[in-house]
């Protein structure tokens, strides 16, 4: 008996040397936390709401330059063309900030938008002055043109960027969604690039890949701080 208390007795200095449960043991190194990832700009979207899954404000000054060359007439997975596709998104996007815009509470001063449709040549919406997020009829008439759409042609996006760049110089736009299924058929991804580097720093430029992950179009989004999103 008193062999056993004497064990006992000596073993419970040596107690106090384990750790407690659900205690870490100190190793003498404070270990610094992990960040979380960071968005960066030309991250893939995930086309949930938005356009694309990209969020279009009603107070900003935005074009969507949208491709309908021949390809864009291709079915996709979800059924229909990557027009009709495309075509629902755009009036969803729109209907969604022309209601943002007229909501109770919505900042004094909307924002306008522009639809330009470009293959072998441009098909403009309107044909001058944009529409503005708070005109209501605006959604109707954009129905009408993007209705009237069709697949067929070239992709010529050096044109279409260089009536962009137009805009830009008397400060007209604050956002591009840029949507393409393809290369462009009038120039270099280079010359683009090029071309693309006389926009205005503070202009977003979002990039949508139709079809097929784009090299080009994720480069542009990154270097105009927008989004790029694949949706196949």
């Amino acid at each position: 008996m008193r062999n056993w208390k004497w064990l006992v007795t000596a073993a419970l200095p040596l107690l106090w040397m384990l750790p407690a449960a659900g205690v870490p043991v100190w190793s003498g190194a404070a270990e610094e936390p992990v960040p979380p990832p960071k968005a960066a700009p030309g991250k893939p979207g995930n086309g949930a709401g938005g356009f694309y899954g990209v969020e279009v404000r009603a107070e900003k000054r935005v074009v969507f330059l949208v491709d309908v060359s021949g390809s864009m007439g291709a079915v996709t997975p979800e059924g229909g063309s990557r027009l009709d596709v495309m075509k629902r998104e755009l009036r969803r996007a729109v209907g969604s900030a022309v209601a943002s815009a007229n909501r109770i509470g919505a900042p004094k001063e909307a924002g306008n938008f522009r639809v330009w449709a470009f293959s072998s040549g441009l098909q403009l919406f309107p044909d001058l002055e944009p529409c503005g997020f708070r005109d209501r009829s605006a959604v109707e008439r954009l129905n009408r043109f993007v209705g009237a759409l069709g697949a067929g042609g070239s992709t010529n996006m050096l044109m279409a960027w260089r009536k962009i760049l137009e805009l830009t110089k008397h400060g007209q736009l604050d956002t591009v969604y840029f949507l393409s299924d393809g290369d462009p058929s009038d120039c270099s991804a280079e010359e683009l690039k090029r071309l693309l580097t006389r926009l205005p720093k503070d202009v977003t430029v979002h990039c949508f890949a139709i079809g097929l992950d784009s090299p080009l179009l994720r480069e542009i989004a990154a270097a105009h701080n927008g989004n790029y999103v694949v949706r196949m």
